[in-house]
């Protein structure tokens, strides 16, 4: 273990202790849009530092969360209960005015799209996109509240999975609903930015469904299906994410769908055949299928997109995301086809010839041309599914590495140049670098607040604290304190060294 080279590294943690951290831990907090968390660090603070930035903060989060009544009270216990005619002019009274507006204040709404339009240039100006966004959502403007989502996402360049995942919600649900291309494109873009998130699915993937289940309160149950479907694809072995995806599945009409898709293969064969005539009817059937036959619980637009997403590259780390699996594969599937006729031709000729001898007529025909189409066609599809393992595989294990390569350092002190981190990092940092504290008594009080197990570590050498745990359906989320204080060198004369 390293060797603390900072005093009170390794003291006793008393409830004073823990005081000069309940404010950095639910900045950090804050910072990561984990409101929950958040909210109950705050709610731990002692009577004197609940100062009024600090109260103006919990309402905030109290918005953010939904609880809009719940924040104008919290402003009123504290003396925050007015805003001039003239409009909000400071920061607890913009958050007063968004809290209202989130109550069911029109007109209190009204004033706070005037002050976001005043202030749309400030460096500022996305504290008061989230106001926007929340208020907006609990007044019932999904309008408005969208685009505040995309500004703090796109314009301001904030990638939360708070943001990341509400500007999926967005823009699914106001994907082209008559145009599958441009619907493709709309739910793959938001499917990439989710697993780009860090952590990825793979690790957490809360963000994505949440974007899930806010598509599902909308009344989007299609655009639901179709983020799982892409996610699922971009992210393979994402187990979460595949039985949800597997749950989303419709039961009505599924019968029906299955005997119609029976009825158009029998069809397709017997039109074989006919030779080139039957393979172009049956080329131009499928056309026609996936132009005007939906698939259970989606529209033909939908429909049309979900096939398209199923034609993602799976290997999404390396692959070129404008081209499709069949673009990218083409070269394979082509070999494919000549080694199968070429197969057919050297086996096919003289098994042709038997069936005409025993069967006369144009059996031998038949046979032949059967077996030219078949036989090629059976050998893309046994290309096809080895190779998207093979790419699943390699898109595995490329992750593996990866995570490998990231973990080894979890060993090294990052604890004065990180306030927070989340996910496999987190929790293997905890446990290769800080050292446990057992302080039961002093977190109870927290645990039974956000509802999930939290701990506390310290680090071995600067002494920091850190609060960590791991939400309910998501990754693990390590949060550091106050650093400790600790005396400044003694003053020395001016050398050859500057800042």
């Amino acid at each position: 273990m390293s060797t603390p080279f900072v005093s009170g590294a390794t003291g006793r943690v008393t409830p004073s202790t823990l005081d000069d951290s309940w404010l950095p831990w639910a900045e950090v907090a804050n910072d990561a849009d984990e409101l929950e968390l958040a909210d109950a660090l705050l709610a731990e603070l002692p009577p004197e530092q609940l100062t009024t930035p600090v109260v103006v903060a919990r309402a905030r989060l109290l918005l953010l969360r939904g609880r809009a009544q719940e924040a104008v009270a919290e402003l009123a216990r504290h003396g925050v209960d007015d805003v001039p005619s003239e409009g909000p002019r400071s920061w607890p009274e913009l958050v007063l005015t968004a809290a209202r507006a989130g109550a069911g204040d029109g007109y209190a709404f009204q004033r706070l799209l005037e002050a976001a339009t005043t202030h749309a240039g400030d460096p500022q100006a996305w504290r008061i996109a989230y106001l926007v966004a929340a208020s907006a959502e609990q007044l019932g403007r999904l309008d408005v509240a969208d685009s505040a989502w995309r500004v703090l996402a796109a314009q301001h360049g904030i990638v939360t999975p708070l943001t990341v995942s509400r500007l999926a919600i967005g823009e699914i649900s106001h994907r082209d609903r008559f145009h599958p291309e441009s619907a493709v494109a709309v739910v793959t873009t938001q499917a990439r930015n989710l697993t780009r998130l860090a952590p990825a699915p793979q690790e957490d993937p809360g963000p994505t469904l949440a974007a899930v289940a806010g598509l599902r309160a909308r009344g989007d149950e299609a655009g639901a299906r179709l983020l799982l479907h892409a996610v699922d694809r971009l992210c393979p072995a994402t187990p979460a994410i595949t039985e949800a995806l597997r749950s989303s599945a419709p039961t009505e009409g599924v019968r029906a769908h299955r005997l119609k898709l029976a009825g158009a293969l029998l069809l397709g064969l017997l039109l074989l055949p006919l030779g080139i005539f039957g393979i172009a009817l049956v080329w131009g059937g499928r056309t026609l299928w996936e132009r005007s036959v939906r698939l259970p619980g989606l529209t033909l637009t939908d429909s049309a997109a979900w096939r398209a997403i199923g034609t993602v590259p799976a290997d999404a780390g390396s692959a070129d995301p404008t081209r499709t699996e069949r673009e990218q594969g083409a070269g394979w599937y082509g070999l494919a086809i000549i080694l199968g006729a070429v197969a057919w031709m050297v086996v096919g000729t003289p098994l042709s010839a038997t069936a005409g001898r025993w069967f006369g007529g144009d059996a031998d025909t038949i046979v032949f041309v059967l077996g030219l189409v078949s036989l090629p066609a059976l050998l893309v599809v046994a290309t096809r599914s080895l190779r998207l393992r093979l790419l699943r595989r390699r898109a595995r294990r490329r992750t593996e590495r990866a995570e490998r390569a990231r973990l080894a350092e979890a060993a090294l002190c990052r604890c004065w140049q990180t306030r927070g981190l989340r996910g496999d990092f987190a929790a293997a940092y905890a446990t290769n670098h800080l050292v446990p504290v057992p302080v039961p008594a002093l977190l109870e009080s927290l645990r039974q607040r956000v509802g999930f197990w939290v701990h506390l570590r310290r680090c071995p050498v600067i002494g920091v604290l850190w609060l960590g745990g791991t939400p309910d359906g998501g990754g693990a989320v390590h949060l550091r304190g106050a650093v400790p204080s600790t005396p400044g060198p003694a003053a020395t004369s001016p050398g050859g060294f500057y800042l």
